[in-house]
């Protein structure tokens, strides 16, 4: 990992509009939308990011895309302001998206895409939890890819 993380947030699984419409009848039916009800969401829980960031001695600096993609900017205003260290940050920092998939109120799958920019890398990781007391990792798979340019 570097020094810092841009990470581009995706928490809900239906959080889109489009896939909320698309899938609304069947989270009905599922219960799924319970499952944020009674835990919240697992990737947003601010305390347990701060706590990642100083075991890890790093910083995660979040992205705020816009609608379709068009802002695609450093959502702290001040790091925003200044341009130049956007744009290195932009350039040589790896990104990393978060899809998270509920299979029931107690466990879901993670995946976590980090893509390295300057090196075209692409790193593919999963992870299935579940949740007794507290959440655990039962099963974790990583795959490696080349960028197609």
């Amino acid at each position: 990992m570097t020094d810092t993380i841009l990470v581009q947030n995706k928490t809900k699984i239906f959080g889109c509009g489009t896939g909320y419409v698309m899938y609304h009848e069947d989270l009905k039916e599922s219960g799924l939308s319970k499952f944020y009800e009674k835990y919240g969401t697992v990737l947003d829980n601010q305390e347990l990011l701060k706590v990642f960031e100083k075991n890890n001695n790093l910083k995660i600096l979040w992205i705020e895309r816009g609608n379709e993609g068009e802002l695609f900017q450093l959502e702290d205003s001040v790091l925003h302001n200044n341009k130049k260290l956007e744009i290195r940050l932009m350039s040589e920092k790896a990104f990393l998206v978060f899809d998270e998939t509920p299979k029931s109120l107690d466990s879901l799958n993670i995946t976590v895409t980090i893509e390295f920019s300057n090196t075209n890398k692409i790193l593919l990781k999963s992870f299935d939890l579940s949740q007794n007391k507290y959440w655990k990792i039962d099963k974790q798979t990583e795959q490696e890819f080349k960028k197609d340019l």
